[in-house]
């Protein structure tokens, strides 16, 4: 994947705030989630009862790896729906949350890539030597939803 010289390539530091992991309150299904993670693990499965439980986990990677044992929807990696709930999820992030939306149009133009360590060429990159590769998914999101919200595309509720 090509990536820019001035892009953001850690969503840590000053930018942790793109980061799934980063708590704001989330509504999905009814439930109200303390991060986009949380939110995100909890749609896989269609089980009010493992919802709840990781709505109640005590953080973003307790609830990630709870998302990683509950029966799945069936499709929902392969039929685009990760990906829709996603968006509509990192959507309503910066939608609900004004300082984050703030920051998240201060990153101008520059581009996203959720670079990693830990391998997850889905929703982010990893470098090997001077190569990124990886879908970015998480990244592409984030600048989709900047450019609705600059363009106004967006009703923010705050």
């Amino acid at each position: 994947m090509n990536v820019e010289p001035n892009a953001i390539t850690s969503f840590s530091g000053e930018f942790r705030f793109l980061s799934n992991f980063w708590i704001c309150p989330i509504l999905y299904d009814g439930l109200e989630f303390g991060s986009t993670e949380h939110a995100y693990q909890a749609a896989k499965t269609a089980s009010r009862m493992y919802r709840e439980m990781i709505r109640d986990a005590k953080t973003p990677g307790e609830a990630k790896r709870m998302g990683k044992r509950v029966p799945l929807i069936p499709g929902f990696h392969t039929d685009g729906t990760a990906l829709s709930v996603m968006e509509a999820l990192v959507t309503q992030k910066f939608v609900r949350h004004k300082v984050l939306r703030e920051l998240l149009l201060r990153t101008g133009e520059r581009q996203l890539v959720e670079g990693n360590d830990w391998g997850d060429k889905t929703w982010g990159a990893v470098l090997f030597g001077k190569e990124w590769r990886g879908d970015n998914h998480l990244g592409i999101i984030l600048m989709l939803v900047r450019e609705r919200l600059r363009n106004g595309t967006l009703k923010c509720l705050e």
